[in-house]
Order: structure tokens, then C-alpha cells, then sequence
């Protein structure tokens, strides 16, 4: 075993034994207390002298020592009733909700421990079921014997099963996490190569045409390329930083596109207090100027709007375009990987609407503030 596990497993082993003692401990004191002076024995004497008759009365556990040894005598068959329940029972039809199989071993496991407490004391000749005890039966020591271990036992087990819950429970979470963030992890790898695919088109047939435009647009792919390789990896990233990606993006397809495509963009409020997921926003636009711009469309009219409030986040994008009899307008993949992030990452705190009037097509993102 490396020595790295050996140093984790060993504590968790000792912590384990002494949290075993510290119970086992305090049930001793407890048990102590309750049964300390538990049994009374009265002795009746004659007096030949006077005929009156003299009672004296004696208890048994007299001290608390006496009680907390006698007790610890006592130990042996809950031992035995507690651990094979916990270790055996309840893993093996327990938890595998075999009820009836559990109670019927549940209850021969009682029994059999009572029994083994009864031998126990009779071999080292302490008193007991089977050779008397002060002040009760045989009978009725050993139900009372099964009935204060079936206490010890319940508890015992009961505690053994909520923490089997929470520990499913808190692997169920992580397991979640798990699959969210492998989640997250794919969608996003499917933004970056539906941009580029997008954007390295553009670049090719500028480049086929070999315009004046190409430097820009390489030096406005670099910026570009830099955010998503070391920034878009993080969970949140300033607004002021998605905008400025956005920026970009609709300078370059401008410049593809020259006057084909009129854009308006526009910003309300103060983009430095909000912080998003990255790439969120940028989908969007690249929407617009791909089915806006398509089907030989000789002008597009493209209407972005971002109203940034304390409380909320509306973006709005609307883009024209040529509705075809019998097909109606597609969101496309990056869309559709947008949807499901927002599902993963602001559930509940956002809406989000598409649709198409009077031959636009438009997006409506309402986002509201974590804080609020």
C-alpha cells in the first residue's frame, strides 16, 4: 500500500475505534446510574425476646461501582447482539429491503444473545438466569435482559442506518456534480468548434478574395481565440469581458459581410457589476448573422440590445429572415447547447424565449442577479 493511503487509513481506523469506546463508555455510566439500587431484597427477623418482628432491607448494585461492574458483566451478549446486526444483518437484508428475512434473523439474533449472556454468566459463576439473582426470576431476568438489549440494538441500528443515508446521499451529490461538470465540459467543447467552423469560413473566403479585411479579422480571431483557450474555462467571467468577445465577433462578420448586414448594437447600464457564465451570450449573435444572412438574403437587419439592471439581465437579439412555405426557422446546434447550460448553471433564475413575428426571428434571455 502506498504510504500516502497508509497515512489517511490508519486515522480513520482509530477514529472509528474511538468513537466504538467513547459509546460503549457512556452506555456503562448510563446503565450504571438507571440500575444502581435497582433490586431490593427485605429480610424478616423474629425477635425471640421481644416477638416484634424486625425488617431490614438491601439493595443491589448498593454502589455505583457495583452497578457499573455488574453492568459491564452484563456486556457481553449486547456485544454480540449489536455488532451482528450491524455488520451482518442489516448490510445483508436490510438494506437490501428484505424485510420479512431481517425480523426473523433480527429476532433469533436476540434470543440467541440472551442465551449466550445466561451461559456466559453461568461458566464464570457469576449469578444470573440460569443460578438465581437477587430478587427476580430466571424467567423474568432474561426477558428483561432481551428487552434492555433490543433498546441498545434498535439504537444502535438506527444510527448505523442514517449514516448509510447520508453517506449515499452525500455520494448521490458528488456524483451529480460529477456528471453536471462533465456535462458542462462537453457542451462547451461544442461552442468552440461551432465558432470556429463559423469563423474560419469567413477567413477562407476573405481570403480567397484576398481583402484589405483579412489582418483585422486574423487579429480580431486571435483576441477572440485567446479568451476561449485561457478564459472561458472559468465558471463566471465579467460581463464587460463577454461584451467586448461580442464586440469582436460583429466587427468581424461586418467586415465579411460589408453592408449586407446592418447591426445595431446597443448597451444599457453598467456591464462591471455583473459577472455570467462565459460564452453565454455569444451563440446568440453568431444565430442571427448565420440564418439571418443565408439563403442569398441581400440584407439583414440586426437589432441587439443588452438592458443590464441590478436585478436582471434582459439581451435581446432579432434578425431578419426569409421564411420558407412548410420550414420553419431553426435555432441550430450552439442554441441548443446555450439552452442546456442555462439549465445547468442558473436554474431557476433565468427565462428564456424564441420565436419569430413579422419575419424576424427573436431571442429574449432574462437573467435575474444571484444576490436577489
Amino acid at each position: 500500500m502506498p504510504e500516502g493511503k497508509c497515512r489517511t487509513l490508519y486515522p480513520m481506523k482509530h477514529r472509528r475505534l474511538f468513537l466504538h469506546l467513547l459509546f460503549w463508555t457512556l452506555y456503562l455510566l448510563s446503565q450504571g446510574f438507571i440500575w444502581m439500587n435497582a433490586f431490593v431484597s427485605e429480610t424478616v427477623i423474629v425477635s425471640q425476646e421481644t416477638g416484634r418482628e424486625i425488617i431490614t432491607r438491601s439493595s443491589f448494585p448498593g454502589t455505583l461501582w457495583q452497578s457499573l461492574l455488574s453492568e459491564s458483566f452484563a456486556l457481553p451478549g449486547r456485544l454480540l447482539a449489536v455488532y451482528v446486526n450491524l455488520y451482518v444483518l442489516i448490510p445483508l437484508f436490510l438494506l437490501k429491503k428484505r424485510w420479512l428475512a431481517y425480523a426473523f434473523s433480527l429476532a433469533m439474533l436476540m434470543i440467541a444473545a440472551t442465551a449466550f449472556q445466561g451461559f456466559f454468566a453461568l461458566l464464570l459463576g457469576l449469578p444470573g438466569f440460569f443460578n438465581g439473582f437477587p430478587g427476580d426470576s430466571g424467567i423474568a431476568l432474561f426477558i428483561q435482559y432481551l428487552a434492555v438489549s433490543a433498546n441498545v440494538v434498535a439504537f444502535t441500528g438506527a444510527v448505523k442506518i442514517l449514516l448509510h443515508y447520508l453517506a449515499e446521499k452525500r455520494r448521490a451529490g458528488q456524483l451529480e456534480q460529477e456528471r453536471l461538470a462533465a456535462e458542462l465540459q462537453f457542451l462547451k467543447t461544442q461552442i468552440n468548434p461551432h465558432f470556429f467552423f463559423n469563423t474560419l469560413n469567413n477567413l477562407y473566403g476573405l481570403a480567397l478574395e484576398r481583402s484589405d479585411k483579412t489582418p483585422n479579422l486574423l487579429l480580431r480571431l486571435s483576441d477572440m481565440m485567446s479568451y476561449l483557450l485561457y478564459e472561458s474555462s472559468a465558471e463566471t467571467v465579467s460581463l464587460r469581458k463577454e461584451l467586448d468577445i461580442l464586440e469582436a465577433f460583429i466587427e468581424l462578420e461586418k467586415l465579411r459581410h460589408g453592408e449586407r448586414a446592418m447591426v445595431i448594437f446597443e448597451v444599457k447600464g453598467d456591464a462591471l457589476t455583473w459577472r455570467i457564465p462565459p460564452l453565454l451570450l455569444l451563440p446568440f449573435v453568431e444565430n442571427a448573422f448565420k440564418h439571418g444572412l443565408k439563403n442569398g438574403s441581400p440584407t439583414c437587419r440586426i437589432a441587439i440590445v443588452l438592458e443590464i439592471k441590478s436585478a436582471e439581465l434582459c439581451f435581446t437579439v432579432r434578425n431578419d429572415f426569409l421564411e420558407t412555405p412548410g420550414v420553419r426557422a431553426n435555432a441550430g446546434v450552439g442554441l441548443e447547447n446555450v439552452r442546456r447550460r442555462l439549465a445547468l448553471l442558473l436554474p431557476g433564475r433565468h427565462h428564456l424565449e424564441m420565436g419569430t413575428e413579422n419575419g424576424q426571428f427573436f431571442i429574449v434571455l432574462q437573467i435575474q442577479n444571484q444576490a436577489t
